[in-house]
């Protein structure tokens, strides 16, 4: 066997051991599936670096954050719960602006899906959908999906435009919007 083979076949296998199940995915070593809105803002309070939004400070179903000193590349985190504050879903939207990259990535261009896709792969693996997507003859761009039987993740770009930013969707595949009264 040749050795370039055998260092490659060593490399993905302990890839493939590094991924973690859909449903296990973390943002900001936040574990998504089990965190609840106190969670969320228990988490970001102690991580620092991110700005609540002040509309959204006393809703018990959303929660925005805004980037000021870390992960920088990012435009906003948008939380969903469900009435009992339960988690939903996440948005990460990044920046699209070109001179706000130099910032993020040392680059001029705009942040690509590809690029996003990568950071998740080193955690999740490989994307079990890829997806070409091309709109009225703008140039094209791939849309990532990675989903198991709880979580769905989705790295596309906004409304589908070429031109728009990119973001990651992390989705309960099943929402429980039931409110459950609390006794007396």
């Amino acid at each position: 066997m040749k050795p370039w083979l055998l260092i490659f076949s060593l490399i993905s296998a302990f890839a493939a051991q590094a991924a973690v199940p859909v449903k296990d995915v973390t943002l900001f070593g936040l574990k998504l599936r089990t965190a609840n809105a106190n969670d969320v803002h228990a988490h970001f309070f102690r991580l620092g670096g991110f700005l609540q939004a002040r509309t959204t400070v006393k809703q018990l179903t959303v929660d925005i954050f805004y980037p000021w000193s870390k992960a920088r590349q990012l435009y906003r985190l948008k939380f969903h719960y469900d009435p009992n504050g339960r988690f939903q879903w996440a948005e990460q939207r990044f920046r699209y602006s070109p001179h706000k990259q130099v910032l993020a990535h040392n680059s001029m261009a705009p942040i690509t899906t590809e690029e996003v896709a990568r950071q998740l792969a080193e955690q999740l693996g490989e994307p079990q959908q890829k997806r070409w997507r091309q709109w009225g003859g703008m140039p094209g761009y791939y849309r990532y999906e990675w989903q198991d039987d709880t979580m769905t993740v989705i790295v596309d770009r906004v409304d589908g435009d070429p031109l728009a930013p990119v973001f990651v969707l992390y989705r309960l595949n099943q929402f429980n919007y039931q409110y459950v009264e609390k006794g007396p």
